[in-house]
């Protein structure tokens, strides 16, 4: 089966991205897996508990317990560390600088680049990273910039 990588570009806050995709996807009941540097789970983690009181979304942080892991849909990952076995069904949603080594094991990938052009560079290479494994690549442009964006 070949796996979906579905990548926006022109993101202009990629964790405020991310945020809604967890959203959407904890809505959805997806089992969603979110990859990326410290500072950028820590922003995200910090998005998730306090934007909307509210809408509570029950997720399983970078340091969180194995068994903790073992029953949430919703995890933060840092990207330096291995990633677990994922789930059948599981998605991921890359926001680290490279391709997870993991990457295509996973029913679908979602991956962001905002407008900066170090990070699109970035995006680049992992653009071209994702379909040298043979993934199939889906490109949509941010609803920032005026087109409809796939995301969880």
């Amino acid at each position: 089966m070949t796996v979906t990588v579905r990548f926006v570009t022109g993101v202009p806050d990629p964790i405020a991205w991310a945020e809604r995709a967890v959203r959407r996807a904890h809505g959805q009941g997806m089992r969603l897996w979110v990859v990326g540097s410290p500072p950028d789970l820590l922003a995200l983690e910090r998005r998730l508990c306090v934007n909307e009181p509210l809408g509570f979304v029950p997720f399983a942080g970078a340091g969180a317990a194995s068994a903790v892991r073992r029953r949430s849909a919703l995890q933060l990952l840092d990207a330096r560390e291995p990633l677990p076995s994922s789930p059948a069904g599981t998605r991921l949603l890359n926001l680290a600088a490279e391709v997870p080594g993991q990457a295509g094991l996973f029913d679908e990938v979602f991956d962001c680049a905002s407008t900066d052009p170090e990070a699109l560079a970035q995006a680049r290479q992992r653009f071209r990273a994702y379909q040298a494994q043979g993934m199939a690549v889906v490109h949509t442009t941010s609803r920032a910039a005026g087109a409809r964006a796939d995301s969880p």
